[in-house]
Parts: C-alpha cells; structure tokens; sequence
C-alpha cells in the first residue's frame, strides 16, 4: 500500500555481480577471493591498484563478431586490459568494481548509480553514489565500494544486486549544481497555494480515510497527466 516506497523499489535496473566473491581490507589494502561453499578460496592481494581481471569476461568478449575483433589490439596495453577491481592506490579500503555491464540513455539522460533503494544497508561496506553521462559514456559502469570494517569478510553474490542504475534528467543534476533552491521558514511565510495544497491532502488522510489516499490520488494524477517519454 506504501507507494513511495514501492515506486523508490522499482525506479531503476538493478546491477548484478557476475561472479559470487568476497573483499577484505586488511587496514593497508583490500584483497579479493572468489566464494567456494560460501567461503573465500584464496586471497589475492590487489595492492599497487593491481587490476584483478576475471577469465569469463575475456572469453565472453572473445565470442564477439569477427569484424569487432579487429580492435581487440587495445586489450593487450596496460591501460586497456580487462579489469574487474582497482582500487585507489591512495585509498586502499576504496574499489571500483566494473561489472560488464555498459549502457546507453537518450540525449539529455544520465544515470545514477547508487545503494539499492529500500535495501537493508551492510555494515560493512558503502557503496558510493555517482552520475554517469551515459549519453555519450560507452565503457562498463562503475560502481565505488569503499570497505569499512578492517580484517572483515565482505561477501558480494551473482544472486543479489550491488548497485542501481537510475536514470535521471541532466538538467535536473546541473539545477542542483547551480540553484540551492528557494526554502521558506515558518507557517505564516507559506504562500496561499502551498497552504491549499498541504490542507487538502490532509483532509484526504482524516475521518478513517488515510490508507491508500496516497495511491489513489497518484493514480487519478497519472492518468490526468501522463508522463512524456526520456528524450
């Protein structure tokens, strides 16, 4: 019946691991397993921003048609080589982790890459939140783990999702860059048609007729004014 929560839930795609693995920082800087049985199976080491690579990657690009192969030089470079995990050299409980996912967004759009909405939050790890321009941005997605627990075991799953990818309007991220807003203070400052506003939908929500007053009216919203598509 809550639909802020259930449209915050669903708003967006969900970004999986490909892999089930797991990340420790040991106070200096992160190591990375695969999980066997739920359990990690060898630790490496990804200190001096080593970038951890995974196998299945480089075989599933290799499936690609013949006449994209014939960029596949780029791979062999440092810079260009596959990677799965850098972390920041500066900051060793920090990874950027690149599943092999990339996307592409109308012209105007981005995405925001952020925690899962409505999920329970680890205690720890963070994931960092970031807007990609994904209008013209055409490499894999990142999304920035920063580890908070030294010596902890963080287990990520091919099950469970990482991040969310969500798209939201460029000008909607550059008015927030360039406007705070305009913040009225106190009631006996509130303009005539924000007060009419704020008592009507208070009036729906009394006399035993508060649940689902809010769907209902978004629903009878919707379909005065439905939505123009992204683009």
């Amino acid at each position: 019946m809550c639909a802020p929560l259930t449209d915050a839930s669903g708003f967006g795609w969900y970004i999986f691991p490909p892999v089930d693995f797991a990340l420790r920082w040991d106070g200096q800087t992160t190591e990375f397993a695969r999980l066997a049985d739920n359990e990690p199976a060898g630790w490496q080491s990804l200190a001096g921003a080593y970038p951890l690579a995974l196998p299945e990657e480089e075989r599933a690009l290799h499936q690609a048609p013949e006449h994209f192969k014939t960029e596949f030089n780029i791979f062999d470079s440092a810079e260009g080589r596959f990677s799965f995990i850098d972390v920041d050299p500066r900051l060793g409980n920090t990874c950027e982790i690149t599943p092999a996912v990339t996307a592409r967004t109308p012209p105007g759009w981005s995405l925001l890459i952020r925690q899962p909405a409505n999920w329970p939050h680890s205690r720890h790890h963070q994931v960092l939140e970031g807007v990609l321009d994904t209008e013209w941005y055409g490499a894999k997605l990142s999304i920035i783990v920063r580890l908070l627990e030294i010596g902890q075991v963080v287990r990520f799953y091919r099950a469970l999702p990482m991040a969310v990818a969500q798209p939201v309007p460029r000008v909607a991220v550059e008015a927030s860059q360039q406007s705070a807003g305009h913040v009225v203070r106190g009631a006996e400052n509130f303009p005539d048609d924000a007060w009419e506003r704020y008592i009507t939908n208070r009036k729906r929500r009394v006399g035993g007729k508060g649940r689902g007053t809010y769907r209902a009216r978004q629903r009878h919203q919707r379909r005065q004014t439905p939505p123009s598509p992204p683009g």
